[in-house]
């Protein structure tokens, strides 16, 4: 922005928003001494802050804070808000040479604290800490630079992306109140002095972006910037400047009418490998990856499953209450209802889950978390879980860009059945929101809405009106549902999209095939047709041979656990637009397809890609189709040279990216299996195509994510990957 009237006080309003909250009291509030830390990031001097109020900064003047980039006033969202008395963060880095880093934290420190070097972790690549200093110290400015710290390390910097993490015993300007607690408030990224990372070759721009070990990670573009989120305790979310910059932990603040007050997180869920052990006789014991996390379960009453052990007699078909959750010895332990071991110890799976602690009631997990538009405005929306509750209540949404997600949520149980567990599936088409949930029987669920209100009021123009049969439910399209064909186990909506191939037409995909209807939105007598499914003549009389892929539970879900994860528009140069589509399928291959006109004929449709003709056997699912700039982006899973990405401009012929599990170094690359999400962004005149790489299907010692292959591993953190065109 421009730097004068961005740091100038009068183009903005301060104040606190939750008068009479608390102890909140909203008079008297002021800001003052606007500085520059970069061209987008600048600080205030404030009045006493209370730790009871949410603050809100808003420039009210737009015309006078301008875009340098683009000459453009700002707008919205033109405001941001805070919790009070926040304690000692850190709020970015930059690299002044190619041997030394400013550190800009929220308020002033303490020399003391400062020149201690154990008090810093840098990148290994960037050596050791030699020395730190305030940086008042040099430039002889107390006022504006006694938060800023100087830190000279050994190892000169290169091309990349590196991260400074300050340590808990930094302090205060009173050498007496210690930094915040949490590792993403202490951490911050900075681009090396050599370069930046501008294609997955140069290795991962961030490393464990959560800071805290989540292995796993929606993403997407909101607001001109990349969020990703939420971290495995569903507690928070990480927003990115468009760049890289700026990494931010985001925080929630959840309303709901299942209980009073707000609350911080959607509960806890976790998936994990185990295998049973005899507890005494009187119990059965499962223990699960070494290094698995389960303290987060120890309070509060947390509850398993179990299912596809080797011996039948060890599964838990129901929700067991444990008496034991060991995190030290990371197993479960069910109570004297359980029957003792009886059957071979083999794999299992053991699902536990939790609604206990600062979660909303019967909300025990995230499955989704999307930008969708809807009734013309842009929302963040969370697609919960709810493994052990009564049914889905309620569906969470925010327009908040800032520091606190302040959730809303509408009452959705008009179109919810009791089986409903997950809300997998979240489309916006600009005007209609589309959501469909999974389940275990007689799924899935598909229902729409025109526009959202705030509070305990119904979703408006909420109906599950979704075709003309009884019950008028998504379990009953053609051979989607359960009650139309499709035998899985778990059944949900892989893919929703619009698509004008001359008639606009909704088509709805999960291993059951491709349906679709030209009624938007549907209504009661809308009827849908199958375009095809397994063992359809496609175009060319290529047969749509071998099974689909089902999807293997009712979790959260990467791409390549689903059948049919991506239908995607592109526009290629001549210009032709084709739907495109990826297909896994139960042998471990994918294949890509597409049409440009009627596509819901199956002759209209081509292979166009498939693992074998990558070149490389190791290829199995697609996880990620997408369109950057010109290009047609294609990725797929490799669990033994690691992830793979294609490129295309045509649609017809791809080139491979970068290297078989990205960049880093040779070993590296091979911890890089999974592609998780993707998210692209606009700035500055280039496209930044971001991907969240890392391994979630299988956490057992020498299983598919398995980092060592002698030893259980227990760093399974996601990175990101940047590609710049």
């Amino acid at each position: 922005m421009s730097n004068a009237p961005a740091t100038t006080t009068t183009n903005y309003t301060y104040n606190c928003t939750n008068e009479g909250s608390g102890g909140c009291t909203c008079a008297g509030h002021t800001i003052s001494n606007g500085i520059k830390v970069s061209d987008s990031v600048y600080t205030f001097d404030t009045t006493a802050q209370d730790s009871d109020c949410t603050y809100k900064l808003e420039g009210t003047t737009p015309a006078n804070l301008i875009d340098l980039d683009e000459g453009s006033a700002l707008v919205d969202p033109k405001y941001a808000t805070f919790q009070g008395a926040a304690p000692l963060k850190v709020t970015g880095a930059v690299g002044m040479s190619l041997n030394t880093i400013l550190v800009m934290l929220s308020k002033d420190v303490c020399t003391t604290t400062v020149t201690t070097t154990s008090n810093y972790s840098l990148s290994a690549a960037l050596g050791t800490v030699t020395s730190a200093v305030r940086y008042d110290s040099i430039s002889g400015d107390a006022a504006n630079d006694s938060n800023k710290i100087l830190v000279t390390h050994s190892t000169n910097q290169g091309v990349g992306q590196y991260t400074a993490v300050v340590g808990t015993g930094m302090q205060e300007s009173d050498c007496a109140t210690a930094i915040s607690s949490l590792a993403l408030n202490r951490t911050a990224s900075f681009a090396g002095f050599g370069g930046i990372v501008d294609d997955i070759g140069d290795g991962e721009i961030f490393n464990d972006p959560f800071s805290d070990g989540s292995s796993f990670a929606f993403a997407f573009e909101h607001g001109g910037k990349i969020w990703l989120g939420p971290n495995d305790n569903n507690t928070g979310v990480v927003r990115l400047d468009a760049d890289g910059s700026n990494p931010t932990l985001v925080s929630l603040s959840i309303l709901t009418a299942q209980a009073p007050g707000t609350f911080t997180g959607f509960g806890l869920n976790l998936l994990r490998p185990g295998t049973v052990a005899s507890a005494g006789g009187t119990a059965r014991r499962y223990t699960l990856t070494p290094g698995t996390d389960l303290s987060k379960f120890t309070n509060g009453t947390a509850k398993f499953y179990v299912t596809d052990c080797t011996s039948a007699t060890n599964n838990i078909g129901t929700a067991v209450t444990t008496t034991t959750i060991n995190d030290a010895g990371d197993y479960v332990e069910g109570d004297s209802g359980v029957a003792p071991d009886t059957g071979v110890p083999g794999g299992c799976n053991v699902r536990l889950y939790s609604q206990d602690g600062p979660a909303t009631n019967r909300m025990d997990g995230v499955d989704s978390f999307v930008k969708a538009r809807v009734g013309g405005q842009d929302y963040l929306m969370f697609g919960a879980h709810n493994e052990g509750g009564a049914g889905f209540n309620e569906l969470y949404f925010t327009q908040d860009q800032d520091d606190l997600l302040n959730l809303s949520y509408c009452n959705i149980s008009t179109i919810t059945l009791g089986n409903e567990i997950s809300l997998q599936t979240i489309y916006g088409d600009g005007t209609r929101l589309f959501i469909g949930f999974a389940a275990s029987s007689n799924a899935p669920k598909l229902g729409y809405l025109t526009g959202l209100t705030n509070a305990a009021s119904p979703c408006t123009g909420l109906t599950n009106q979704i075709i003309s049969a009884p019950g008028n439910a998504a379990n009953r399209l053609p051979t989607i549902g359960g009650s139309a064909g499709n035998g899985s186990t778990y059944i949900g909506i892989d893919t929703i999209v619009e698509f004008n191939d001359g008639t606009n037409r909704l088509y709805a995909a999960n291993n059951g095939g491709v349906t679709y209807t030209a009624t938007i939105p549907p209504i009661l007598t809308t009827a849908w047709t199958n375009a095809f499914t397994d063992g359809t003549t496609m175009g060319g009389a290529t047969t749509f041979s071998g099974t689909t892929q089902s999807i293997p539970s009712t979790n959260k879900l990467r791409p390549g656990e689903k059948g049919i994860p991506f239908m995607v528009p592109f526009t290629n140069s001549t210009p032709t637009t084709h739907l495109y589509m990826a297909r896994n399928k139960t042998d471990n291959t994918a294949e890509l397809w597409r049409c440009s006109s009627t596509c819901s004929t199956a002759t209209n449709w081509n292979k166009i890609l498939d693992t074998a003709e990558t070149g490389n056997a190791n290829n199995t699912d697609i996880s990620m189709v997408t369109v950057s700039k010109n290009y047609l982006y294609v990725g797929f899973d490799n669990n033994t040279d690691g992830a793979e990405v294609y490129r295309s401009t045509n649609g017809d012929a791809f080139t491979k990216v970068g290297n078989s599990g990205f960049g880093g170094s040779a070993a590296s690359r091979l911890k890089n299996k999974q592609i998780l999400s993707n998210a692209q962004v606009l700035y500055n005149g280039k496209y930044y195509l971001y991907i969240t790489i890392g391994c979630v299907s299988d956490f057992s010692d020498q299983g598919a994510c398995d980092r060592n292959g002698t030893v259980g591993e227990t760093n399974f953190a996601i990175k990101v990957f940047r590609q710049v065109d």
